[in-house]
């Protein structure tokens, strides 16, 4: 975010009076947080599904999925069907949604996470995959444009577009007082 790589912030910095507290400070909100950063599927019966594949720039290790640049854990399987999401990237998220529908018949993916970022990413993730999700997100426009742009599936695209439009049927007044239809 800052533009820095790690490294240079790290050089430049780590002598200095407050780089310590912060990076204490910032490994213990990270734990705090990441104790609720589950992704797990209601009602979902567990299946065997030997075809899964993992997209190629992830790795199974057991019950933990890691990187497979770095070697970094991803997320951890820790349930049937709840994983705890190390790493809250789209990429991410997007692996794990598809892991645990794979291996999990019925149900919808949820979470019990307060962070909106987090939630807005897992919502993302299932509807550009046509995934149930459950209602504990309230999407907003541009969230669905988002996942409308990033897409792939025309089909779902469509599909995403035109429930955007019934979601957001609100006719708006221009300056001159008329009502326009989005």
């Amino acid at each position: 975010q800052l533009g820095y790589t790690a490294k240079t912030i790290k050089d430049k910095f780590e002598k200095t009076k407050g780089y310590r507290q912060f990076i204490d400070f910032h490994i213990s909100n990270k734990s705090a947080s990441q104790v609720e950063n589950y992704i797990f599927n209601e009602k979902g019966q567990l299946k065997i599904n030997r075809n899964f594949k993992h997209n190629k720039n992830y790795i199974a290790d057991g019950s933990k999925v890691l990187h497979k640049e770095s070697n970094k854990l991803a997320y951890d399987r820790v349930e049937k069907n709840k994983f705890l999401m190390n790493d809250t990237n789209l990429k991410t998220i997007s692996q794990a949604i598809k892991e645990l529908n794979a291996t999990n018949e019925g149900g919808a993916i949820n979470t019990s996470s307060k962070n909106k970022q987090y939630q807005r990413n897992i919502w993302i993730v299932c509807k550009q995959n046509n995934i149930e999700v459950a209602d504990f997100y309230t999407p907003r426009e541009s969230d669905y444009l988002f996942a409308i742009k990033n897409c792939f599936d025309e089909n779902q695209k469509e599909a995403l577009t035109k429930e955007m439009k019934e979601r957001f049927k609100e006719i708006k007044k221009n300056k001159n007082g008329l009502y326009l239809d989005e």
